[in-house]
């Protein structure tokens, strides 16, 4: 038996190269649903939301930002290798993908605005303990926690700002996002 032989020919829209099958009740659905959410008007919840999220990312490049500006008092005050700079560099880009993947999954299962909200949240606590730290393992440790939440919210906010634009937009913002 072929697997399309199970399929109703009428739900069987059909069959692409990638031996993918297409839905035209499911397509028509889909293509609604973004039709509504064209016509929604913009409101002042959709302008807070974008402050909101925009601000998050914006606080991710500032991330980056910080360490440049304080690294080179660093290697001074804790006599710091090039080898230690260069981990201390690397610790926040392996938090990003680690927390790029585990927050994408986890905004697809408890929602975006609660997954940036945590994210933003981890990124924020885990600034204000880099600010205390004393030694370089310390400042290892939370760049690498913190960059958990800096690469948790950057994808999350991009596609929530994305949703909330219309068509339109959202290709020309998401664009300037990354």
């Amino acid at each position: 038996m072929h697997e399309t032989d199970a399929i109703p020919a009428p739900a069987l829209a059909s069959i692409n190269d990638a031996g993918l099958r297409h839905n035209a009740a499911l397509s028509a659905r889909a293509t609604a649903l973004t039709a509504r959410f064209e016509a929604v008007p913009f409101s002042p919840w959709h302008r807070r939301a974008r402050i909101v999220m925009g601000s998050a990312t914006f606080l991710d490049a500032f991330d980056a930002l910080s360490l440049a500006f304080v690294l080179p008092i660093l290697i001074k005050l804790w006599g710091m290798t090039p080898a230690q700079v260069g981990l201390l560099i690397a610790a926040s880009y392996v938090g990003q993908l680690v927390g790029a993947l585990a927050f994408s999954r986890l905004a697809e299962t408890f929602g975006r605005v609660r997954m940036a909200a945590m994210a933003t949240t981890l990124m924020s606590v885990m600034s204000l303990a880099c600010a205390l730290t004393g030694n370089f393992w310390m400042l290892f440790a939370c760049r690498l926690v913190q960059g958990i939440g800096v690469g948790g919210e950057m994808p999350v906010a991009a596609t929530y700002i994305s949703e909330l634009l219309r068509a339109k937009a959202a290709a020309a913002i998401s664009c300037s996002m990354s």
